[in-house]
């Protein structure tokens, strides 16, 4: 599943999905439900694309280290932006930004592959359930479910077709019941509106294994999107 090819969407291509998504879906919240719950359902698709990605990178970056200390770094950055959409307030201490649990999703990686390589196999996966329990208990978005996701898309990453099936096996269950506690009237219908997040897999399955364009700019970019927009929608929400 890792191997390169000529068509498909590249890692740029795939992000600018997510931040879509994801725009689209802190739209929702900040513009209180308007224009339509439509915004909702597609901002499903944002995190398990950036989890996809987070493995990826795990497995390309030259230092693995650096890698969640940024994510730490813009987890700091963002949690002010974060606090004024998601609680309304500048500082709003019950929850944490998704930047948080995408740098306990590496700490989780860098456990599990050791444990994978039989390098003190007891005391990684000791390590692996303190960042799966260090979510739930820093309550960051999407929790313990969150890194369980990353860990989903690390463990299957080298596998063949079946791997498509594990996926989304793996993140039905993960989004239908761990995160899917709610449930919404839609056109008639009563749904569970987390469980969207597998229609990001037909997405990530076109994933080509290539960077695309941008480079390290377009990545740095992508990376101050995530508390710019927030504190932009979160402004807005102040004001309507």
């Amino acid at each position: 599943m890792t191997g390169t090819r000529d068509k498909g969407l590249s890692a740029t291509a795939l992000k600018m999905l997510a931040m879509a998504s994801m725009l689209l879906d802190h739209s929702f919240i900040a513009l209180n439900g308007w224009p339509g719950y439509w915004m909702h359902i597609l901002g499903r698709l944002a995190f398990p694309i950036y989890c996809f990605l987070l493995v990826e990178g795990f497995f390309h970056t030259h230092s693995r280290k650096a890698y969640a200390l940024r994510l730490v770094l813009f987890g700091v950055i963002s949690e002010l932006p974060f606090d004024l959409l998601a609680g309304e307030k500048w500082f709003y201490p019950g929850h944490q930004n998704v930047m948080f649990t995408l740098a306990l999703g590496v700490g989780a990686m860098t456990f599990a592959q050791k444990a994978r390589e039989k390098q003190y196999p007891r005391e990684n996966l000791a390590g692996v359930f303190a960042c799966i329990a260090g979510a739930a208990l820093l309550n960051v978005d999407y929790g313990h479910a969150g890194v369980l996701t990353i860990l989903l898309f690390w463990a299957t990453r080298e596998m063949d077709q079946k791997g498509k099936l594990f996926q989304l096996a793996g993140l039905a269950f993960i989004n239908y019941v761990l995160l899917g506690g709610y449930e919404t009237m839609v056109g008639g219908l009563l749904i569970r509106p987390q469980l969207a997040a597998v229609l990001a897999l037909p997405l990530i399955w076109l994933y080509n294994g290539r960077p695309g364009k941008g480079g390290k700019a377009f990545r740095m970019a992508a990376y101050w999107f995530y508390p710019v927009h927030l504190l932009v929608l979160g402004l807005l929400a102040r004001a309507v």
